[in-house]
């Protein structure tokens, strides 16, 4: 892990520059036809030896 040094920083300006970073990550994303969905954690990991492939 690397940690740079770093000047002391206020909570509310944190809370600003995560507001400004999530809009420049999502800020293409229709977020009227956007829709979250639950998926159970198995389908993220990577495949087991088990499952058939295609």
């Amino acid at each position: 892990m690397l940690a740079l040094g770093a000047h002391p920083v206020e909570l509310a300006d944190l809370e600003e520059l995560a507001a400004v970073a999530f809009d420049e990550q999502a800020g293409h994303i229709d977020r009227l036809r956007a829709q979250a969905v639950a998926v159970p954690s198995a389908l993220l990991e990577s495949p087991s030896q088990d499952w058939p492939s295609r």
